[in-house]
């Protein structure tokens, strides 16, 4: 439901040490490339991500939660 996920969302942006991170640094940080953690997106692979305008951005707490899955 779209308020609940909003509400995460405003929750997770209230963290001082939870930054936005841009697809460039979510990539460096995942060790996936730009064009495949958009790939990833678009199938539901990637970690949550949410959009300022036009613009896709992490927060860099769900890419930490990402790795931490993807990674042994």
């Amino acid at each position: 439901d779209v308020e609940r996920i909003a509400s995460a969302v405003a929750a997770q942006l209230k963290k001082p040490d939870d930054a936005l991170l841009t697809v460039e640094q979510a990539a460096a940080l995942t060790g996936i490339t730009v064009k495949g953690l958009e790939r990833r997106r678009s199938r539901g692979q990637a970690p949550h991500a949410v959009r300022r305008g036009s613009r896709v951005r992490y927060l860099r707490s769900e890419v930490e939660r990402f790795i931490a899955g993807v990674q042994p």
